[in-house]
């Protein structure tokens, strides 16, 4: 199963010119099976999705949205879409504390070879706020069926300083990620548990608008192992 995240940042480029389009048309080259998605909903106003909800079902995308969710892609910013052949139950979300207005979508997710349950991620700017965050996805993704995985930008931009994951789980990053222009900070981040093999972790290298973002996209293959 080939996975990628990106924090679309609104769909606002580094041109700072609103661009849906330019997401799209990356992800089409990418031509992962699953996408999790960061700040894809605006911040303000209802939280109406960045990309266009009739231009995601076009381009052959299954946005994995909470009950009750009108122009809302996910929930607080965070998305999944999925590929055909992969179905989707039991979306869960809940609110993370901390100054910012943060949140995670989780959902059990069914595909070709098996199943596992996913968490969209984006956490807080505060590293305490990160590690209790962080905390609070796992127990609650613990409540799914497994095996599990946590996908998304973890803000942890601190060299050294290691997210604390349960025993048993691996954390996997494709190097720097932020500022897309420049990458410095290694903030993108797939966490998974056991059960699971991250594998051919990478920013894709070309292909697409690398002013779309100011994150770069990450992509990897996760298998059973």
């Amino acid at each position: 199963m080939r996975l990628l995240t990106w924090n679309i940042r609104f769909a606002f480029g580094l041109d700072m010119r609103p661009s849906a389009r330019r997401i799209l048309d990356a992800l089409d080259v990418f031509a992962p099976d699953i996408v999790c998605l960061q700040e894809a909903e605006a911040r303000f106003g209802g939280r109406p999705s960045s990309l266009p909800l009739d231009e995601v079902a076009a381009r052959g995308w299954t946005p994995v949205r909470p009950a009750g969710a009108a122009r809302n892609l996910g929930y607080r910013g965070n998305a999944i879409l999925l590929r055909s052949g992969w179905k989707f139950s039991d979306i869960r979300h809940l609110p993370l504390r901390g100054f910012e207005t943060r949140g995670v979508l989780m959902a059990r997710l069914q595909g070709p070879n098996g199943g596992f349950s996913l968490a969209c991620i984006h956490l807080g700017l505060l590293g305490f706020h990160r590690q209790a965050q962080l905390r609070a996805v796992t127990e609650a993704l613990g409540e799914m069926e497994g095996p599990h995985l946590i996908v998304g930008d973890t803000n942890e931009w601190r060299r050294g300083v290691d997210l604390h994951v349960p025993a048993g789980w691996t954390s996997h990053d494709a190097g720097p990620t932020y500022p897309s222009r420049w990458p410095v900070f290694r903030l993108d981040r797939i966490l998974a548990g056991p059960g699971l093999a991250v594998e051919d972790l990478g920013v894709p290298p070309s292909g697409y608008d690398r002013r779309a973002s100011d994150h770069l996209p990450v992509a990897a293959t996760v298998a059973p192992g």
